[in-house]
């Protein structure tokens, strides 16, 4: 980063951002009508006249879905500790991060890609780097709160609040969807992927052993069964949208610091209704035990 950008505002650093898109058009679409969206002096507007202001922030909001989601910021600063610091999906986006090199490589074309839930945006901050230039970069979520704090690595990606169920883009236009421990909505995927050029999703779930020890401790510490967990309907789901998909188990553990165990209590959902004697008692349990398991699936499949 230059020292000159590095003196923009966020709102400044977005603008700039789209300035530069806009030379080979955006992607985006008018959630109201379908129109192209292009920018003109601080907002977004299409050619019957919806118009989307950036947010001081440096984003914009482009759902007409309001949800209060149950991530609040302590939460979001959590997730983001465990992922930058500790490394937490390593592994994982190790993977990641190859097959879109393979794929940019054969794309021959700077892509367009999205990710699609990117909650506080720390993933596609590690994604960032491995895209060509020119890259086309959206990270999308409905969480305001979330997105607020992705807003710390703009200039290098477009961020949004957005539903995955109304995809703010135009149809046929995105190469890359990222699906990162977050809720899909296929046929959306479907319509925006650019079917001609090549597109490729990729989405991260959890198996049954991720955060093992976790689950099991919290099972003795409330007298209730947390251990219960299956993804497979999430996979059958994928299949059934995807026959030619394919999948791949990736497994590591964590060795834990009294801060990392914390950070990833607070992080996790599983805890969120803990009260702090409990919350307490799992952390010491968890220091006792050293490690904790990370085992997800990676789901890829053609659009």
């Amino acid at each position: 980063m230059t020292q000159k950008s590095a003196s923009l505002s966020k709102k400044e650093k977005t603008l700039a951002y789209i300035h530069n898109l806009s030379q080979t058009d955006l992607d985006l679409a008018c959630i109201h009508c379908g129109q192209m969206l292009a920018l003109q002096d601080q907002s977004l507007l299409c050619s019957n006249g919806h118009r989307f202001d950036i947010a001081r922030q440096g984003y914009f909001y482009l759902t007409s879905v309001h949800q209060d989601s149950k991530y609040q910021h302590d939460l979001w600063t959590a997730r983001r500790t465990i992922i930058q610091e500790y490394g937490l999906f390593e592994s994982a986006m190790s993977e990641i991060k190859q097959i879109i090199l393979n794929f940019c490589e054969k794309l021959g074309q700077p892509p367009t890609i999205i990710d699609a839930g990117m909650g506080e945006g720390s993933h596609l901050a590690q994604i960032l780097p491995t895209l060509p230039a020119h890259s086309h970069v959206y990270g999308l979520d409905l969480s305001r709160q979330g997105v607020q704090l992705a807003t710390d690595y703009v200039g290098d990606f477009l961020p949004l609040v957005a539903d995955i169920s109304h995809l703010p883009f135009k149809d046929d236009s995105c190469h890359i969807i990222l699906s990162i421990l977050s809720p899909a909505n296929y046929d959306e995927f479907k319509r925006i992927a650019a079917s001609q050029a090549g597109a490729i999703l990729l989405k991260l779930i959890p198996n049954p052993d991720y955060l093992k020890e976790i689950r099991h401790e919290l099972t003795l510490i409330r007298g209730k069964d947390y251990e219960s967990y299956d993804n497979q309907a999430v996979i059958d789901i994928f299949r059934e949208h995807f026959r030619e998909g394919q999948s791949q188990k990736i497994q590591a553990e964590l060795d834990l610091t009294p801060p990392m165990a914390q950070a990833l209590i607070t992080m996790t959902p599983l805890t969120w209704d803990l009260a702090p004697e409990e919350q307490a008692e799992l952390l010491n349990r968890l220091l006792d035990k050293g490690t904790v398991t990370l085992s997800w699936t990676l789901l890829t499949a053609d659009l």
